[in-house]
């Protein structure tokens, strides 16, 4: 294609699209780019994101549009969407991954917009955030004019991945786990605007039991912005007796890490049963051959 003709081709993309011969409010006038980028490498999005909810709101800072958006099956770093905007200033929130762990709970109003688990809201057991990510950006919308503009994508999440070894000697006799696990001191609600917030709350993770290999694995997620020198990791048998509990900020602190400014997403734990002994340490113990036995 020639370049007068590629010229060509975009001078009649609005006639294509038909929104030359459409009312103005029914046409797109303002296009979205979600990114995602972490450690400064930018990523396919969809590799991470699989769906966001995208909350417009105006200078009252009420909603005036939502929508929800599937990144599934979307190749390349980044994601655009349209929308029409009459010209003014608007707030946009885009929340990644709210699935069956998550609810967008009072969306109206940008300042009583909160993220939390919805057993949370039911008085239940809370097992597990989503992997959520979080972009806002204030817009701009100028009369007669196309805007482009960039969500950048950032996780307010921790997954925790924990193995517990050397079960063989507690197992049931009903064949289900000898141990159960819990994570207290978590703050179970994130704010846009504030981060987590709400009293602490003790979070029951749910697991798999091999008793074949004597393993547990549980993997669950967190909000990121949590005091984790006030976190504790609790052990408990098969009767709810408390085994052992684990300082998650000293764990994190003897192994080199920040707690405070955790660059990685994942935290991978190992807890080694010993006679007596429960030991845990920050441990990549999911090998590629581990992973085989454990599919």
């Amino acid at each position: 294609m020639t370049p007068r003709s590629i010229r060509l081709v975009f001078l009649l993309a609005p006639f294509l699209a038909g929104c030359i011969f459409d009312p103005p409010e029914e046409c797109d006038n303002v296009s979205i780019v979600f990114r995602y980028q972490e450690e400064s490498a930018e990523h396919q999005i969809s590799e991470h994101i699989e769906q966001v909810h995208l909350l417009v709101y105006g200078e009252d800072k009420n909603s005036v549009q939502q929508q929800i958006l599937n990144f599934n099956g979307q190749s390349g770093i980044y994601y655009s969407t349209g929308m029409n905007l009459a010209p003014g200033r608007y707030r946009l929130v885009a929340v990644g991954n709210a699935f069956e762990n998550t609810v967008l709970d009072a969306p109206g109003n940008l300042e009583s917009l909160q993220l939390t688990n919805p057993a949370y809201l039911s008085g239940g057991r809370i097992t597990s955030n989503d992997s959520l990510y979080l972009g806002q950006k204030e817009i701009e919308v100028p009369p007669y004019k196309w805007l482009q503009d960039t969500i950048d994508m950032a996780s307010i999440h921790l997954n925790f991945n924990i193995l517990i070894r050397n079960l063989q000697k507690m197992n049931t006799k009903n064949g289900t786990s000898p141990v159960s696990i819990a994570m207290n001191g978590l703050r179970p609600v994130f704010s846009p605007f504030k981060g987590v917030i709400d009293p602490l709350q003790t979070y029951y993770p749910v697991g798999t039991y091999y008793g074949n290999l004597g393993l547990f694995v549980s993997r669950f997620n967190v909000f990121r912005g949590n005091d984790l020198y006030s976190v504790f990791l609790i052990l408990f048998d098969s009767s709810g007796q408390e085994l052992e509990r684990f300082n998650l900020g000293l764990l994190l602190e003897r192994a080199g890490l920040d707690p405070a400014h955790l660059e990685d997403i994942s935290i991978p734990l190992e807890v080694v049963m010993t006679g007596l002994e429960i030991s845990i340490r920050v441990n990549n113990w999911e090998t590629e051959e581990l992973k085989a036995i454990l599919q």
